[in-house]
């Protein structure tokens, strides 16, 4: 086991958007409300996170987003951290709103 002191200097070195602490604080519903509704500058009642969710596409490249919420009138919010600035961002937004459409549309459902 390691030593509890390394443990705790490594924890203390994470900033919320590392992976690793951002999945742990958005296991808490709580927490995501707060983000989102600050970033949106409206009230947020999030009833559901599941974080780090894997959304598979047989078709093309599967997904796994940071944390996906369901909001209390039933729509999604994605929720994407990023570090680094070396990515399409846009066309990366756009590909994972559209798996996460895919994933939660029931079949028969009109647009």
């Amino acid at each position: 086991m390691k030593d509890f002191n390394e443990i705790r200097e490594r924890v203390e070195r994470l900033n919320i958007i590392d992976d690793t602490l951002f999945q742990k604080m958005a296991e808490d519903i709580g927490f995501c409300e707060e983000m989102i509704s600050t970033v949106m500058n409206e009230s947020v009642k999030v009833m559901q996170v599941i974080p780090q969710d894997t959304i598979k596409n047989l078709q093309g490249c599967s997904v796994i987003v940071d944390a996906l919420c369901e909001k209390q009138d039933g729509t999604f919010i994605n929720v994407e951290v990023q570090k680094s600035d070396n990515d399409n961002h846009q066309k990366r937004v756009r590909y994972n709103a559209s798996c996460i459409t895919a994933n939660i549309t029931e079949p028969g459902i009109k647009y």
